[in-house]
């Protein structure tokens, strides 16, 4: 009998095209990819298909931009359409808001959205990347961390001022767990670079990477890059401090999601680094409980 491996998928979102906004989605507003279509569409947990070498044990959803002015209606989307899987969010608020407003809007998102509720991301990548250094932003991430919150951050890591920008919160903040997103968007143009900005997150302890978001550079990525950045993360943060994900549906720009972990797999990594990798590492930083009762069905 063929052995399965457990996963967690870290880095996913579901799309409801009658209830979400999605402005990003949408033709007329960036990213203008020619092939936007391939993602236009409702994404549910019933679309993770996966081959016989796999058993999704639990997923991590992203925000996705379904009403960023009252993102507790994603999660309240997402308790009623994840029926089968475990699942905890990352959701969405203004990092740079003024203390007193963003408390106001943390705390009344952590109260409706308890327990699926885990984090939250502020993409600043491309022209945005400036307010990684807003004065709001780290009394803004001591409150997260004092509610045992995660900050998931998406920027450019070859941005070597913005990195050590990064570094420098996660030093005076040492009980704040913080997430980069898509491997910091490492391409090989870039790579120099990044190999730089790595080294700088390399001694705080409380930095961790998701390597996903492979498509969003090139589409037609090889598995030597998965396998040269992927250990070189290994190599220089310790397999303790790295995850695999998919950013679902985005992927399927490239190849489908059964595929994408395929690829994973066929990395031939050591059985205990998969296996922290894939799994145990996701597992823990996002709290997630396995074998959770499935919900009923809607009548």
């Amino acid at each position: 009998m063929r052995m399965q491996h457990k996963i967690i998928d870290p880095h996913l979102h579901f799309f409801d095209l009658s209830q979400g906004q999605y402005h990003w989605l949408k033709n007329q507003n960036p990213p203008y990819w020619p092939d936007k279509h391939i993602i236009q569409k409702n994404f549910n947990e019933h679309n993770l298909i996966l081959n016989d070498n796999f058993t999704l044990e639990g997923i991590i959803h992203i925000e996705a931009g379904f009403n960023n002015d009252y993102p507790v209606e994603e999660i309240n989307f997402l308790n009623k359409s994840i029926r089968h899987t475990p699942f905890k969010a990352i959701s969405f608020i203004d990092m740079t808001l003024p203390l007193a407003e963003f408390s106001i809007q943390l705390l009344s998102l952590k109260k409706q959205a308890t327990p699926a509720l885990i984090g939250i991301r502020h993409i600043m990548e491309g022209d945005d990347i400036d307010l990684l250094f807003s004065k709001n932003l780290i009394h803004n991430l001591k409150l997260l961390a004092s509610n045992n919150l995660i900050f998931e951050a998406q920027f450019e890591l070859n941005n070597i001022k913005a990195t050590q920008q990064l570094a420098e919160y996660a030093h005076q903040i040492p009980n704040l767990t913080l997430v980069i997103n898509h491997c910091g968007l490492v391409c090989e143009n870039n790579y120099i670079d990044w190999q730089q900005a790595i080294g700088v997150l390399s001694n705080h302890s409380n930095i961790y990477i998701k390597c996903s978001g492979w498509e969003m550079n090139n589409r037609q990525y090889k598995q030597d890059w998965l396998q040269e950045v992927i250990t070189y993360l290994i190599k220089s943060l310790s397999f303790k401090r790295v995850m695999l994900a998919s950013n679902f549906p985005l992927c399927l720009f490239s190849k489908s999601y059964a595929a994408l972990w395929q690829s994973y797999l066929d990395l031939n990594l050591k059985k205990t680094i998969w296996q922290a990798i894939s799994y145990t590492n996701a597992k823990s930083l996002y709290q997630i409980k396995s074998n959770k009762a499935q919900k009923p069905e809607n009548p």
